[in-house]
């Protein structure tokens, strides 16, 4: 008895996307040129997330984890009883079995797939035979975590600050450069576009810097010893020059969300604002603010009323820094932006 030419699930939405809550149907389909024994046809449905990596020193050692978050499964042919032993034939010809599954209606992390770990939900068909091996077919779905950036959190602005001290015998002065930097709001959706004041303080007249933007994406990799790597990258939104604090906007690119509610894996984001003199002695002095944000997945309801206008971090007095309306973001010096990878203990 023959092999099944044709074995596959077909989801009724053709993109497969989904959101946590929804129904997930369609049908499995077996073609057959002569019959097939078999015990039964099941399918299952399955949330998981994975991680690996090795490192290297003086032997190999391979760092994992792994999480289950749903696992359902759902007959849809049986022989009878199973454990028994008992046999039953698929004639030759085509089978069409329908199938549906819900999403569980928490929160799920949106699905992810990288070199060193994954986030996948996906269907998978079997087909169970007598003294054979069980033919297995998979289809993968994309769930994707709603992450709503009209939150009254992700609607509050994001402060950040850093100095260095100038050549002060040049400028005759001891005070140092200081970059003040100001986002609109925490949260947004690929397409959107993010607002920051830039000003920098006790600037020489003579002096023009070059303000550079980037968005870096942080994924965290952890194993069950303990163990974690963190993988960056980074995507340059704006460069410009200039001699007088600017307000610009910046487009957030096409990424994946935020991850939440991963135990091993977790994707996170920030504004990089790089400033650098472009002339003179102090050239090559950079400074670096970074604003962390969250990449949501529903956007922004123009109906909101937000600030309609950035007030400038210079005119904001000590005590509405004070409060919970801002974030006060330390420098990240140790991420290194030119690497892409890093190791940690």
């Amino acid at each position: 008895m023959g092999k099944a030419i044709v074995f596959e699930i077909l989801p009724h939405r053709r993109e497969k996307t989904y959101h946590p809550g929804e129904v997930v149907s369609g049908e499995c389909v077996i073609e057959l040129k002569e019959s097939l024994k078999f015990r039964s046809v099941n399918i299952e449905f399955i949330g998981e997330a994975r991680t690996t990596w090795d490192e290297m020193q003086n032997y190999t050692t391979t760092h994992k984890d792994e999480e289950i978050y749903f696992h359902k499964k759902s007959s849809l042919i049986s022989s009878g009883n199973e454990k028994k032993g008992s046999v039953s034939v698929l004639s030759p010809g085509r089978h069409v079995m329908e199938f549906t599954f819900k999403i569980p209606p928490f929160s799920l992390p949106s699905s992810f797939d990288s070199k060193h770990g994954h986030v996948r939900h996906y269907l998978r068909a079997r087909i169970i035979r007598p003294w054979r091996f069980d033919e297995v077919t998979k289809e993968d779905i994309h769930v994707i975590d709603l992450i709503d950036v009209n939150c009254p959190r992700m609607l509050m602005p994001v402060f950040g600050e850093a100095q260095r001290s100038l050549n002060c015998l040049r400028n005759g002065t001891a005070a140092p450069l200081q970059a003040l930097v100001q986002s609109d709001r925490s949260g947004y959706c690929p397409g959107e576009k993010a607002s920051l004041i830039v000003e920098i303080k006790n600037l020489p007249l003579t002096e023009k810097y070059q303000t550079t933007i980037y968005l870096i994406q942080n994924v965290t990799y952890k194993s069950r010893c303990g163990k974690h790597r963190n993988d960056y990258k980074r995507l340059k939104l704006l460069q410009r020059s200039s001699s007088s604090n600017k307000c610009d906007e910046v487009e957030i690119p096409d990424v994946v969300p935020s991850m939440r509610n991963c135990g091993i894996l977790s994707i996170s984001y920030y504004l990089k604002v790089v400033i650098a003199l472009v002339q003179g002695q102090d050239s090559g002095m950079d400074l670096e603010v970074d604003l962390p944000i969250t990449i949501g997945t529903v956007p922004l309801r123009k109906s909101y009323g937000l600030i309609s206008k950035m007030i400038p971090c210079s005119q904001l007095n000590e005590s509405k820094f004070n409060n919970k309306t801002f974030v006060t973001i330390k420098h990240m010096s140790q991420v290194n932006l030119f690497s892409l990878s890093a190791v940690a203990t």
